[in-house]
């Protein structure tokens, strides 16, 4: 789990935020799944810049919630976008949902996301 969540980070926020960071982490994990889902779909459509802005979304929140490793794949497939490296693009994207569901499951498993219902 350590390369996946910085809990570092977690128990800051949790700490700074109290109960507000469980619904917080509750929006994270509905944005994760959501723009997960729409950089598989730019890239079927070959609109590889809003793939670019998702995956800088991406990156971004992934890192503010301490899920480390979820932020760096974005942060590449975001750079990889930037010079359209559809390549490189083709070969990460694939593993991006399974490391997006195995983070928000350490999550849940650390006590910092609410069980899925």
């Amino acid at each position: 789990m350590s390369d996946l969540l910085n809990t570092t980070s977690l128990d800051e926020l949790r700490s700074v935020l109290g109960d507000e960071f469980f619904e917080l982490s509750r929006m994270f994990a509905q944005q994760v799944e959501s723009e997960v889902a729409g950089l598989s779909e730019c890239f079927a459509q070959g609109d590889v810049q809003r793939l670019r802005r998702l995956a800088h979304s991406l990156k971004g929140c992934c890192a503010n919630m301490g899920v480390q490793e979820l932020s760096r794949q974005a942060s590449i497939i975001e750079k990889a976008a930037m010079v359209n490296d559809t390549a490189t693009i083709q070969t990460l994207l694939p593993a991006l949902a399974p490391l997006a569901t195995q983070s928000l499951n350490a999550m849940r498993e650390a006590g910092y996301l609410a069980s899925a219902n």
